[in-house]
């Protein structure tokens, strides 16, 4: 017998201890004391399946052997949602097996905490949308902190992503951003879905706050220049303000001087615009921002008017790659 199989018969034997444990407090217990028992059982079901799956499980968490599965199966099954996904390689089956642990638990107790965890956790592997949504928006009103952060968020991706409700999403989102802070994946979801929305002073705000956290972080400067692009966009299309945009493409450049899209960004603008129109007023924004733009700004002051009417040679001769 390989070590797998013994895993496994490991797990029934000890559903069935459970399971006889159930039977016999039924006669004495209620229901509702009787359903941390019946989550038990289903996350036994989870892991005894786990095993029957090693090589498709060690391929996705490492060869660390089962405890690094069962930390995974936890961490998805909780909401987490860096954990990699070991309930999709899991036979259907065997989550149904699960699931009917859950439904028995959360009918003697409704308010289940960890019932409702994994409830949530296998109604989204098997895409039951509205079956999720219902089981997270009775988490939330059982948890605090950052455990119903992660809910709030959840519940945010489902109605953007699954239920096409966006506009439902978005105060999911601003609940979990309460409860979790400025995470940097919550705050692009939040400005994305703003975008969409077309809710451009929320979506400044994003950005804001994304630039702030991504220069922070010296050693991914691309992160910085991608959110100082978007917030160039925004005011080009959102705002119709190219002025303030023209200072987000030039923070964005000196930032990153090789990022080739900076420039294509800022060709479309002069060749949209008359300089005069796009120049900043350098005396209305901070310091810190002057001083960052103002080598850039001289260099493609000059360049304009070396090439007046002509866009792609100006900036050609601005980008010093050229």
């Amino acid at each position: 017998m390989d070590a797998s199989q013994s895993d496994m018969n490991a797990w029934a034997e000890v559903e069935a201890d459970l399971s006889r444990l159930v039977e016999a407090a039924g006669k004495r217990f209620s229901p509702a004391l009787l359903a941390p028992l019946h989550h038990r059982i289903a996350i036994v079901r989870l892991r005894r399946d786990l095993h029957a799956r090693a090589d498709a499980v060690s391929e996705l968490v490492g060869d660390d052997g089962a405890a690094s599965g069962y930390a995974f199966l936890d961490r998805q099954l909780a909401g987490d949602p860096s954990a990699k996904g070991l309930l999709e390689l899991l036979d259907p089956a065997a989550r149904e097996d699960a699931r009917r642990a859950i439904d028995t638990a959360l009918a003697g107790d409704a308010d289940c905490v960890p019932a409702l965890r994994t409830a949530a956790a296998l109604a989204r592997v098997d895409e039951r949308w509205a079956e999720a949504v219902a089981h997270l928006e009775r988490l939330v009103e059982h948890t605090d902190g950052e455990a119903a952060g992660r809910a709030w968020h959840q519940l945010g991706d489902l109605h953007w992503r699954k239920l096409a409700a966006p506009a439902k999403a978005r105060p999911c989102y601003q609940k979990a951003r309460h409860l979790l802070g400025d995470e940097t994946k919550l705050l692009d979801k939040l400005l994305k879905l703003d975008l969409e929305l077309e809710n451009w002073e929320e979506a400044i705000s994003a950005c804001h706050a994304l630039i702030d956290k991504m220069q922070r972080r010296n050693k991914r400067p691309e992160l910085a220049v991608t959110y100082m692009l978007t917030m160039g966009e925004i005011h080009v299309y959102g705002m119709r303000q190219p002025q303030v945009a023209m200072t987000y493409y030039l923070m964005a450049q000196a930032t990153m001087p090789d990022y080739a899209l900076t420039y294509q960004l800022l060709q479309e603008l002069v060749a949209g615009n008359d300089w005069d129109m796009l120049e900043p007023n350098l005396d209305l924004l901070p310091d810190e921002q002057v001083e960052l733009i103002t080598p850039s700004l001289d260099r493609l002051r000059a360049a304009v008017e070396q090439h007046p009417g002509n866009a792609g040679g100006a900036i050609k001769a601005f980008n010093p790659a050229s």
